[in-house]
């Protein structure tokens, strides 16, 4: 968890509603999301709850090759009951200091409704995945690198947008049925 800048006014459409809030911060329900300051394939997510609290997130891929996982009933619920490909899954991150390590709870997603602006932190209930899974430096320092030459355009929050890689390396998404969400590489079988 990172402390960011003091919260500026944004436009109420720009705000990401988490009903229940996120896992130990249930009253922090409304969220944005930002850029870094520098070109990199990391988001913050910050607090309009709390100014100045932001968290670190980045797209699962960066972390495994292939994250299934259910939404309850509630959850999508919660969501206002998206299609798959209407979702962006994203991971909670640690980025320690000087950049040395970087970790992501793959065991608590977060899941985003773009068009609706709502969220929700869903707990998976599969054991192999991660609190703490070390990113592929691989995959993130070589979209680094594009993003930085590459200057590309900040990501906004377009739903068209969401989930499309604004990196060079391009990964393939997969839906496997309706209320279950295959992140990455998609699985023979």
């Amino acid at each position: 968890m990172q402390k960011g800048n003091a919260h500026q006014e944004l436009p109420h459409d720009a705000v990401i509603t988490m009903p229940e809030g996120l896992i130990g911060l249930p009253a922090m329900r409304r969220w944005v999301l930002k850029e870094p300051d520098q070109p990199m394939p990391l988001k913050w997510l910050e607090s309009v709850d709390r100014p100045g609290f932001r968290l670190p997130v980045i797209d699962p891929w960066y972390y495994h090759d292939g994250i299934v996982f259910d939404l309850s009933d509630h959850e999508e619920e919660l969501l206002g009951r998206p299609s798959a490909d209407q979702v962006v899954v994203l991971i909670v991150s640690r980025v320690y200091p000087g950049g040395e390590k970087i970790t992501g709870n793959l065991a608590a997603p977060i899941v985003l409704h773009p068009e609706k602006r709502l969220g929700v932190q869903c707990i998976c209930d599969e054991r192999k995945y991660s609190l703490h899974r070390e990113i592929d430096y691989v995959r993130f320092g070589s979209d680094v690198r594009s993003l930085q030459e590459l200057q590309v355009d900040r990501l906004h929050l377009r739903p068209r947008q969401w989930g499309k890689p604004t990196h060079a390396t391009e990964r393939p998404r997969q839906t496997t049925c309706p209320g279950r969400f295959l992140i990455g590489v998609a699985q023979q079988g």
